[in-house]
């Protein structure tokens, strides 16, 4: 990653979920302060690649979609803006996603998996993966989390999780 340097993430997949295939997606974010030209590049794993002339902002979240049912995606996704549809599914098994650039050099990748510390929640219980630390191991099953939303949040942030306020937990007394 660090020696291609650009900053595109994959940070979040939707790969087993409750219904239909139709609904999975692969969500890539541009983690780097500056725009990204990714024409060319190439999301392995779903046979995708960003058309040229595509750039993305700092901070950009890009989607791609199935193509099995562009309508119900939307349906259940409404508003939900999908950069590009990809043909077949995501392996519920797990399997590798990766980005490489328009040179086939790998930008970065994860490989998932229905078990082995992954989240099980994202397999066929209505959670996505998502990515906890963009800038972490992305084949570390510790840097990924279920969605907390139901379905996950294609091309937005994911909820986030407030620390517990504060707590008491031992009291001693001067005696």
């Amino acid at each position: 990653v660090a020696e291609v340097g650009i900053p595109l993430r994959i940070t979040e997949i939707m790969y087993h979920p409750p219904g239909s295939e139709g609904f999975e997606f692969v969500e890539l974010q541009n983690v780097g302060g500056v725009p990204v030209n990714a024409s060319g590049v190439m999301v392995v794993g779903t046979g995708y690649r960003i058309p040229d002339g595509t750039v993305i902002s700092p901070g950009e979240r890009y989607l791609i979609a199935s193509g099995t049912h562009p309508t119900e995606f939307q349906a259940r996704y409404p508003g939900t803006v999908v950069h590009g549809y990809f043909g077949g599914s995501l392996s519920n098994n797990g399997e590798r996603v990766s980005i490489e650039d328009r040179d086939g050099r790998i930008i970065t990748a994860v490989d998932y998996h229905d078990s082995g510390g992954w989240p099980l929640d994202a397999d066929g219980q209505g959670a996505s993966l998502e990515v906890i630390n963009p800038g972490g191991d992305p084949n570390d099953p510790a840097n990924w989390r279920g969605s907390l939303n139901p379905g996950g949040s294609p091309g937005a942030a994911p909820a986030i999780t407030l620390p517990p306020g504060v707590r008491l937990n031992e009291v001693m007394t001067a005696g």
